[in-house]
């Protein structure tokens, strides 16, 4: 049985990519379990190509101000990327995970576990709490 692809998907499969950092069998694997449609990795990555031109992503170069704006939501939303993007004004979340990330490598920054500040804020927000 053929499934029509749907913006929905579309806005999965590039959320994913962030998350697993394009690796097309994990987002293959993640994708099938969340949405039940099968998609190769080879088919992802062809659609990724296709609408990642299609984000209207800010094009404005980072500073001094994006960093500190970058780790101090990422002490808030882990690693959020699309969130954080959103946050500061329409950013691209593979540039912000990557000048993050770049900065980390760069510096003492003593940061716990992103993936487990993101969980404890998404559990917060299901509560009510936030």
């Amino acid at each position: 049985m053929t499934h029509q692809w749907t913006p929905e998907d579309d806005k999965l499969m590039y959320n994913l990519t962030i998350l697993y950092r394009l690796d097309w069998k994990k987002i293959s694997t993640k994708f099938e379990q969340e949405t039940g449609k099968r998609a190769t990795p080879v088919f992802l990555s062809k659609r990724y190509k296709v609408i990642k031109p299609l984000q209207n992503y800010t094009k404005k170069a980072f500073g001094a101000e994006d960093d500190e704006k970058i780790e101090e939501y990422v002490k808030t939303y882990g690693d959020d990327w699309v969130r954080i993007g959103l946050e500061m004004g329409n950013y691209d979340p593979i540039k912000i995970r990557n000048r993050f990330y770049q900065k980390v490598k760069n510096s003492d920054l003593n940061i716990k576990n992103l993936k487990q500040i993101r969980e404890e804020r998404e559990a917060l927000e299901k509560e009510g709490n936030i």
